[in-house]
């Protein structure tokens, strides 16, 4: 039956309720029959009636029984339907309370079943416990750490006979600890399980899974009763430090012995000797910071010492210091008014002198236009020489004076709009005979597509004039060339180059110093007062550009000059000084050797 029939089992388990037929005809048999075959054996059956009633259990139906008659007089009635469906609740309450039998002994099987396993893992924890507090009360000593584990384990785990605890070393020593416990340990085959990375152990060190193994796993070299018949090995794995070695439990003589609750058990005491290991490291390691951490304190301590007393050495000499500091600050105004009152006497000397000097040259120069007539030729000559003597004189005073005027910050500029292009060749040309008689070239170069700037043409001046006749007097072969060009709309460069003597450049950063010369001795080639240049950087600086140089000895030297197209006027006062407060320039920015002479360099 399919489930789906409309007679029979199938419609009894559809619907719940007894179907009966209380004569079969052969027409029944046919349209029930699912083939010929099926046919035939419901024919032989010679079904004359039935009954099918439920095996019912309140709204459950379990299934159904049949009762049928075959070839004979009488056939079912109702009576028989009422007795066949007693009978069929009577089985089902039969079947129900089988049911509940066996259910009931088998709830009572789980249960024992689960006590078992509840008792065992509670004398697991108990074990555990115990071990644990004794294990923390070992954690200072390694080697007595482990012997108290294997002494545990191998009392603890049913059926063991002796325990092993192998540590292995990472740095290349195969063993670094081992303990055991137990009986007969004394004849262990070491030399088959070290080292642990290729020994009877190794598949335990190198994957961390546990395995059992019996005593056909040992060398057979070895005689039956020096191998134990089973070894069962769990892997010490920490989560700090990885895997450090093997924990294992074993039985001489029953295979069996070590059941799996024991297994269970020394895989969680393998957790907690990792642990304990890992805590015992740990103590270790910070009592040796512990000490290593006294040693520093101690070292600190001292250190301190030191320095307190360091601190009071420097303390009296910071004392003695500022004693000396305000000596010299006192000493130091005491020079900067000698340098004052120097610096006046020097001004004043110079503009006395020059006023004589000027009678001395224009004297000497009508004299010497008179010469044709009362002069012999020695007179005369004695009286050029006077003129130019007297007129190197002069220029010395007026580099005094100007250099009296930038140490007072009173050197003003008198700006006005200037042919900067028609300056350039006045003033050069005023040098051509002296560069003729040292046969040397002096060229020009001038390509300004803007020749008007406003400077102060007498300061400007006295800058070319500076640079060029330094040009001349230090080349003796060779050429000097002046070329002045834009490098922007704002801005020009002055170049004077030369083939001289050179600077060496051990001296390149002092040769803008006052009265600074490369020979200083007293028979020196090169006369001058060695002002010249540090003259000229304080006249472009207070024309707001630069001066820098470049040389090399023996091969000449080259100085450029970057000043403004428009020098930008300003109004200050002067220190020590009598000049009007017009168009004056301050030099406030000038060097500090030209603020005040220093020590050494004061001239009187």
């Amino acid at each position: 039956p399919q489930g789906d029939e409309e007679y029979g089992n199938g419609k009894v388990l559809r619907t719940g309720c007894t179907d009966t037929y209380f004569e079969v005809s052969d027409q029944f048999l046919r349209a029930a029959a699912e083939d010929p075959d099926h046919l035939r054996m419901l024919q032989a059956l010679k079904i004359k009636c039935y009954i099918c009633v439920p095996l019912r259990m309140g709204s459950q139906i379990l299934g159904s029984i049949w009762f049928v008659r075959s070839d004979s007089g009488r056939r079912y009635n109702e009576i028989d339907v009422k007795l066949a469906e007693d009978l069929a609740s009577r089985a089902a309450l039969a079947t129900e309370n089988a049911r509940l039998y066996r259910e009931a002994n088998q709830a009572s099987d789980d249960l024992r079943q689960v006590i078992t396993i509840l008792n065992e893992q509670q004398q697991q924890l108990r074990t555990l416990h115990q071990l644990t507090n004794l294990l923390n009360q070992r954690l200072t000593n390694l080697p007595n750490l482990l012997q108290e584990i294997v002494s545990e384990v191998a009392k603890a785990i049913a059926g063991v006979e002796f325990c092993f605890i192998i540590l292995n070393n990472s740095l290349g020593n195969p063993e670094v600890l081992r303990v055991t416990e137990g009986i007969h340990t004394q004849k262990f085959h070491w030399e088959d399980i070290l080292p642990l990375e290729q020994g009877l152990l190794s598949q335990v060190f190198l994957t961390g899974k546990s395995q059992l193994i019996h005593r056909k796993g040992w060398d057979a070299r070895h005689p039956e009763e020096e191998v134990p018949t089973a070894i069962y090995a769990v892997a010490i794995e920490s989560v700090q430090a990885g895997r450090l070695g093997v924990l294992g439990i074993g039985n001489w003589e029953d295979p069996e012995g070590l059941d799996q609750s024991g297994r269970n058990l020394l895989g969680a005491v393998g957790e907690q000797a990792a642990i304990a290991i890992d805590n015992a490291r740990m103590i270790n390691e910070q009592a040796a910071i512990a000490i290593d951490n006294a040693h520093m304190i101690k070292a600190l301590e001292e250190q301190e010492a030191r320095l307190e007393f360091q601190n009071t050495m420097l303390a009296r000499q910071n004392r003695e210091l500022e004693i000396r500091d305000a000596s010299l600050k006192l000493q130091n105004l005491q020079l900067l008014e000698a340098a004052r009152l120097k610096s006046q006497f020097v001004s004043t000397i110079s503009h006395e002198l020059r006023t004589p000097m000027n009678a001395i040259i224009g004297f000497s120069q009508v004299l010497l236009r008179q010469r044709q007539g009362s002069l012999t030729h020695q007179q005369a000559d004695i009286i050029d020489r006077i003129v130019n003597n007297a007129q190197h004189l002069l220029t010395l005073i007026k580099d005094m004076i100007d250099l009296s005027k930038i140490e007072a910050v009173c050197l003003e500029l008198t700006l006005e709009s200037l042919h900067l292009d028609r300056l350039i060749k006045e003033t050069i040309n005023e040098f051509r005979c002296l560069a003729a008689q040292k046969d040397l070239g002096l060229y020009i170069q001038t390509n300004l597509q803007n020749p008007m700037v406003i400077n102060d043409s007498l300061r400007l001046r006295q800058i070319l004039v500076n640079l060029v006749s330094n040009a001349i007097k230090f080349t003796e072969i060779g050429r000097v060339e002046v070329v002045v060009k834009e490098i922007s709309t704002d801005w020009l460069m002055l170049t004077v180059r030369d083939t001289g003597i050179g600077i060496a450049q051990d001296d390149l950063e002092h040769i803008f110093e006052e009265f600074q010369q490369i020979d200083q001795t007293t028979t020196r080639k090169y006369s001058g007062t060695g002002l010249g240049l540090a003259i000229t950087e304080s006249l472009v600086k207070l024309m707001q550009g630069t001066i820098t140089v470049e040389s090399k000895v023996g091969k000449g030297s080259t100085f450029q000059v970057k000043f403004p197209r428009r020098v930008q006027a300003s109004t200050r006062d002067c220190l020590d000084c009598d000049l009007p407060q017009s168009k004056t320039l301050a030099c406030s920015f000038l060097p500090q050797t030209l603020k005040g002479f220093r020590a050494g360099r004061v001239i009187y």
